[in-house]
């Protein structure tokens, strides 16, 4: 789902527990472009619980993490921009690929580890993405899961 405004980054109401703890309570702020945000606070306030669940390392409770107007799913998806040199201007973010394997459990997430241009053909882009798991134990107990998996991505890029 995309969501149109100017908005950047946008958190609604994000919450995260580790078992008793609430470390996260429904917390919700957007940056808008060009705006300098930052995070103040005492240690467990909650600031790298953030900034975790909207990178994707950490799935939230419950809420939503919007970056660019895409939802970034927790960690499911695989978001890509364009530029037409290797340090920018980049372009606007889409959502590439949604990687199935999140649903195994609610602990897991994905994401892209590297990308292959030298091995892609015209207008499509091979990347490696990973599942992984917030919980040591699940990983190590899981065989399916933090074995590279390679996604062909296939898209229509038109240069003005």
């Amino acid at each position: 789902m995309k969501k149109e405004n100017n908005n950047v980054i946008e958190a609604n109401v994000l919450t995260k527990r580790f078992g008793n703890v609430t470390a996260l309570n429904q917390v919700t702020f957007s940056v808008s472009d060009g705006e300098i945000f930052g995070f103040l606070g005492p240690n467990g306030a909650g600031k790298t619980t953030t900034i975790r669940m909207l990178t994707g390392l950490l799935a939230p409770d419950s809420g939503d993490a919007f970056i660019d107007g895409i939802n970034i799913g927790m960690s499911k998806n695989i978001l890509m921009r364009f530029s037409p040199t290797p340090v920018g201007p980049w372009g606007n973010t889409y959502k590439v690929y949604e990687c199935p394997e999140v649903q195994w459990h609610k602990t897991y997430f994905c994401y892209a580890a590297k990308a292959h241009p030298e091995i892609s053909g015209e207008n499509e882009l091979i990347v490696t993405y990973v599942c992984n798991s917030t919980d040591f134990w699940k990983m190590a107990a899981d065989a399916r899961i933090y074995r590279p998996r390679f996604v062909k991505i296939k898209f229509d890029f038109q240069t003005k």
